[in-house]
């Protein structure tokens, strides 16, 4: 660089949790240096590790719903014999009841969803923190974390 000017730098793609930067300044009339370091944290890397580390020590622990969902505010109720509930998730676009085998697993491909008594709406419905379902003719075609 000229010995005053300034250099810019555009990060794309930023897919570690941190960034450091040294900036190495020199006199080279007295032949004397300084150093300085920057550290720029990645909060959406941050975010996603602590998501999925809880997710992982949920599933550990026999509890298949990590915090987020946790608090997305689901119920069930049996409604039949072979102990299919129906649990019921707040969305992005209201509550959504899905047929289970159980109340903690998650919501399977063929499974019903429903939404205000009815099949529920095609779309994509997000439950919580990255957490989607796809519904297609009031059947769930595909459950995803993105």
């Amino acid at each position: 660089m000229e010995p005053i000017g300034q250099k810019t730098y555009k990060l794309r793609d930023f897919k570690n949790a941190v960034l450091t930067f040294e900036l190495l300044a020199e006199n080279s009339n007295i032949g004397r240096q300084i150093k300085s370091s920057l550290t720029l944290k990645n909060k959406t890397y941050i975010d996603l590790y602590t998501y999925f580390k809880k997710l992982i020590e949920a599933e550990n622990s026999e509890n298949k719903f990590s915090n987020e969902q946790k608090q997305a505010n689901y119920s069930y109720e049996t409604v039949d014999e072979n102990k299919l509930v129906i649990v019921d998730f707040q969305t992005n676009k209201g509550i959504v009841g899905i047929e289970q085998n159980n109340s903690y697993s998650y919501p399977e491909p063929g499974k019903k969803a429903f939404m205000n008594g009815k099949s529920a709406p095609d779309g994509k419905y997000k439950f919580g923190f990255l957490w989607y379902v796809h519904i297609k003719n009031g059947v769930v075609t595909s459950f995803s974390l993105l």
